[in-house]
């Protein structure tokens, strides 16, 4: 067991991990601080400020809060929920989570709980994590020829909104050329509707030239030239009402968003891939890292976002920085 002391700017924040990943909750814990905040536990009179360089610390439901002006704090609980707290003020943890606003459904409230969820799961490594997600996306069994699947972006299901996609894929030594494919049937044995030889890792493709129609499935696959493409995958052009309902969604979060820029970037990245905009939860991840590079949440967050769409090495790269 260790204790990882993390702070970015303005904020600190404190996590305990078995090796990388989070032992199970007890209670409450700390995952992120902005502003002024005392922690009194149960049965003691000295209050603890919680500030950069603070120990770790679990928090029960019957110990005593303090919260300046303008703070703000989100704790998880041990089901994996999590709660923003910023009412000023003296409280009992659990007398400020019972309250009506606090537990009431938000836009901020579901999309930490979806970034909160991943965080908080069973497998002891994050070589576990990614092979017992991608086998629940069938995408263990890869196949001959490739040892792995070479697509980078979009990833595995993603929704595409843009007319114009640029598809990335990672090199693979000694290799020259790259078949490019694009299918509208999973079966092997399927001629693809786009295909395109290309040295280079990345390809702009225009939906409409492609002749690739909205609201319906296809897949993409690369592989070096002369070589099977293994994996293929799925990816939808979402039609007008599909975006402008998720454009609802989106205007709902934006106005709930009360953080900072790199907090607001890193739930909006929440949101961006719970309804599978792949590519732009990418982007707000980095936003929010770009923005605070020390925040182990975020990073923690981001490497298991890659983790999930098979890029395992990248997700390792940002675990040890």
């Amino acid at each position: 067991m260790k204790t990882l002391f993390l702070w970015g700017t303005s904020l600190c924040l404190v996590l305990t991990l078995v090796s990388f990943f989070p032992a199970p909750l007890i209670e409450y814990e700390i995952a992120w601080i902005e502003g002024d905040f005392w922690h009194q536990p149960t049965g003691q009179v000295k209050w603890q400020k919680l500030e950069n360089k603070t120990k770790h610390v679990a928090i029960n439901p019957a110990d005593k809060i303090k919260i300046g002006k303008g703070a703000q704090i989100i704790v998880t609980g041990k089901d994996g929920s999590g709660y923003l707290l910023n009412k000023a003020g003296v409280w009992r943890l659990q007398q400020l989570i019972d309250q009506p606003q606090i537990k009431s459904p938000s836009m901020v409230k579901q999309y930490l709980g979806f970034l909160m969820q991943h965080i908080n799961h069973a497998e002891k490594s994050i070589d576990e994590y990614a092979e017992g997600y991608m086998r629940k996306k069938g995408l263990v069994n890869r196949g001959p020829g490739l040892t792995a699947p070479l697509m980078v972006s979009p990833q595995f299901e993603s929704n595409l909104e843009n007319e114009t996609i640029t598809f990335m894929w990672k090199s693979k030594p000694h290799t020259t050329s790259y078949t490019f494919a694009i299918y509208d049937d999973w079966n092997a044995n399927a001629d693809p509707v786009f295909v395109k030889e290309i040295p280079d890792t990345s390809l702009q493709v225009s939906m409409d030239k492609a002749l690739l129609e909205s609201d319906r499935l296809y897949y993409w696959s690369v592989a070096p030239q002369n070589t099977s493409q293994s994996i293929r995958y799925a990816f939808k052009r979402l039609k007008n009402d599909d975006l402008k309902k998720f454009e609802e969604k989106l205007t709902a979060l934006q106005t709930d968003l009360k953080f900072n820029k790199a907090m607001n970037a890193f739930l909006k990245a929440g949101l961006y891939e719970e309804n599978y905009f792949y590519p732009e939860a990418n982007r707000q991840f980095l936003n929010a890292l770009e923005l605070e590079p020390k925040n182990q949440l975020f990073r923690q967050s981001y490497a298991l976002f890659l983790a999930r769409h098979g890029q395992l090495d990248d997700a390792k790269k940002y675990l040890n920085m």
